[in-house]
């Protein structure tokens, strides 16, 4: 990735920054589980959510 990080990643993407596969990324986009938008006629994620939802977690994990 270039220097500047890019606001929206694609579902594949996604899926590895959360660490869960693909066909379940595409199942919360269908859901309306996980935000996105098509730009361009394709489907992306955006990057902030990713970021809070990994911050969640990792906040989670560190109260157990």
């Amino acid at each position: 990735m270039n220097k500047m990080q890019r606001e929206f990643l694609r579902p594949s993407e996604a899926a590895a920054a959360l660490g869960i596969s693909r066909s379940k990324i595409y199942e919360a986009l269908a859901t309306g589980e996980i935000p996105s938008a098509k730009i361009a006629g394709v489907r992306r994620v955006p990057r902030a959510w990713i970021d809070e939802k990994v911050r969640e977690a990792l906040n989670d994990a560190s109260n157990v």
